[in-house]
């Protein structure tokens, strides 16, 4: 039993880790629709900023310090074009390392 607590510790404080790190959002607006729908909860983690590629759905302040869930439409030198899914037209501004936040992976339980 000696041997058992260690584990069972461990395994205890990497389950909590892993759920510390999942952020969960409330969508507001219609530019992510039909994916993403006014009052949907959405789950995200701080993914690192190097491993984003395109379709990917990211949490980020776009230039008035606003949160904003756009999809990763193209990009270029550290910077990635944003937009929303229901929008004609890219965002105005483009998504750096300091004002990315996070990337969904779910909404509503399902996997994105």
């Amino acid at each position: 039993m000696k041997t058992a607590l260690p584990i069972l510790a461990a395994l205890l404080l990497s389950a909590c880790t892993c759920f510390a790190s999942t952020l969960l959002w409330t969508v507001h607006g219609t530019s992510m629709l039909p994916v993403l729908h006014a009052g949907q909860i959405v789950a995200a983690v701080p993914t690192s900023y190097a491993d984003l590629r395109l379709g990917d759905i990211c949490i980020y302040r776009n230039f008035r310090g606003v949160l904003t869930i756009h999809r990763i439409v193209g990009g270029w030198s550290g910077k990635w074009v944003m937009r929303g899914d229901n929008n004609a037209r890219a965002d105005q501004w483009y998504m750096t390392p300091g004002r990315y936040l996070s990337r969904v992976i779910q909404a509503n339980g399902n996997a994105i």
